[in-house]
Order: structure tokens, then C-alpha cells, then sequence
């Protein structure tokens, strides 16, 4: 199923940084058996780490609020103040939904 031509699949790696060229993702730079090397996009870079990997790479990598990112001497690719923003667990609307359990 995943012996595709255009997909490689990386175990035990780490996203460490979003790569870009001005405000263009070009890459991801990753860490790999204890190596980071730069794995570079022939055409796009898409971003699915979840509701806090995803914008916790956007800090690292220099897009989100500039107050944020500029203590950490992380160079600013682009100033957006609501990354990282707003995130609100719900988890009592789950809890609402769970089925009674007889003991």
C-alpha cells in the first residue's frame, strides 16, 4: 500500500523546522538517527502535526506572532499573531457523547 513511487515513509524521525524560501515553503528539515538533513519539495509541503505540532512548527520555523518568536532569535519568515492561538480542548463535549457503562 505504500510502495508508491512519490511517497516516502521516514520511521523515527522528527520535523524539526518548515524550510523557506521568503514566504515560500520549499522543505522540511528533519532528524533522522540522530542526523538533521533537509528534505526539499519538488512541489509542495503540507503541514499535518496536529492542533500543537502544526503551529509549534510555525513558531520554529519563524511564521506566527513576532513577540513570540523574536526571544528565541528564530529569524521571522512571516508575522501571524493567531498562530498558535485560540486552542481550546473540549473534552467535556466528549465525555457528554461516551456511552453509560454498566458495572
Amino acid at each position: 500500500m505504500l510502495d508508491r513511487p512519490n511517497l516516502t515513509v521516514m520511521a523515527k524521525t522528527q520535523a524539526r523546522r518548515i524550510a523557506f524560501d521568503g514566504t515560500r515553503a520549499t522543505g522540511v528539515e528533519v532528524q533522522h538517527r540522530g542526523k538533521r538533513f533537509l528534505v526539499e519539495a519538488t512541489r509542495e509541503v503540507i503541514l499535518s502535526a496536529g492542533a500543537i505540532g502544526s503551529p509549534h512548527l510555525l513558531l520554529l520555523s519563524g511564521v506566527g506572532p513576532q513577540e513570540e518568536i523574536a526571544p528565541h532569535r528564530i529569524p521571522l519568515v512571516q508575522d501571524l499573531p493567531g498562530v498558535g492561538r485560540n486552542l481550546q480542548d473540549h473534552l467535556e463535549e466528549r465525555l457528554k457523547n461516551l456511552p453509560l457503562l454498566a458495572l
